[in-house]
């Protein structure tokens, strides 16, 4: 995947993605073809290649775009507990819940838990009851897992996202004020 500073090729990148994301409305993955995503972004095969080797990096793009916005988002935050880490993410998810609805009818959803497990170590450092501030991956990829399978579980069964309900009984796994999250923000 394309990932340089030329102006001209991550524009052809965004608009190869977002076409791919028009076609899915109306057509599985599989029904698409690269020629059907280049027709509709006006933008030649070769073009194409250069940016994704495949359809499934340009739906990864897609994906770490949304993150990159999450991520940013969260940085602002400073400490926050599990619960309200579930709830901000339940929001955002549910922001993207037409995408994510596209991902899960395509069977794509383990593209979104891999990249959420890539982001949220990014972004948060796990405090144990401590000020001592530790990076434990292992606690951290079930966090993502756990909130992603029930974003997933959400959104696939069409329940209505209630994000505080759902965050309070995600953090309720913890034990109460168990865990707090340092994101990258600035913290008083």
């Amino acid at each position: 995947m394309y990932t340089g500073n030329n102006p001209a090729a991550r524009r052809s990148q965004e608009e190869l993605a977002q076409a791919l994301l028009a076609l899915m409305e109306n057509y599985t993955l599989q029904e698409i073809t690269i020629t059907m995503i280049c027709q509709e972004a006006q933008i030649s095969r070769q073009t194409f290649y250069q940016i994704f080797p495949s359809k499934e990096d340009a739906i990864r793009f897609l994906i770490k775009s949304s993150y990159e916005q999450f991520e940013s988002e969260l940085h602002n935050y400073g400490k926050l507990t599990v619960a309200q880490l579930a709830e901000y993410t339940f929001l955002f998810f549910d922001r993207n819940r037409k995408f994510v609805t596209l991902l899960i009818h395509n069977h794509l959803h383990f593209l979104l838990l891999e990249e959420f497990q890539n982001v949220l170590p990014r972004v948060v450092t796990l405090s144990l009851n401590s000020d001592e501030a530790i990076r434990d991956s292992a606690v951290l990829s079930f966090l993502s897992g756990g909130l992603c399978s029930m974003i997933l579980y959400q959104i696939e069964y069409q329940t209505p996202t209630q994000a505080h309900q759902s965050a309070i009984a995600f953090s309720r796994l913890f034990g109460e004020n168990a865990i707090t999250l340092q994101t990258g923000g600035n913290v008083s």
